[in-house]
């Protein structure tokens, strides 16, 4: 038990912002991060579609214009 003792020595209970704290900053990092992975492969099949002579792809609008919107039926 002796080797074991270095284990309850250092566990600590996190309280108020803190934990609530770093969860938020875990969650922000990933989510950065898949962001920057999507974008670098975006880039990397624009630069594939450039060489082969294509026009890069463009991303379809979501929303629609307010005019675009009260023109179609409902």
């Amino acid at each position: 038990m002796q080797g074991e003792s270095w284990i309850y020595q250092t566990w600590c209970r996190l309280t108020g912002l803190a934990p609530l704290m770093l969860f938020t900053t875990a969650l922000l990092a990933v989510r950065n991060h898949r962001i920057l992975a999507a974008w670098n492969a975006r880039q990397d099949d624009s630069a594939r579609r450039t060489a082969r002579g294509l026009p890069p792809k463009t991303r379809r609008r979501r929303r629609k214009s307010p005019a675009v919107a009260a023109a179609a039926p409902p």
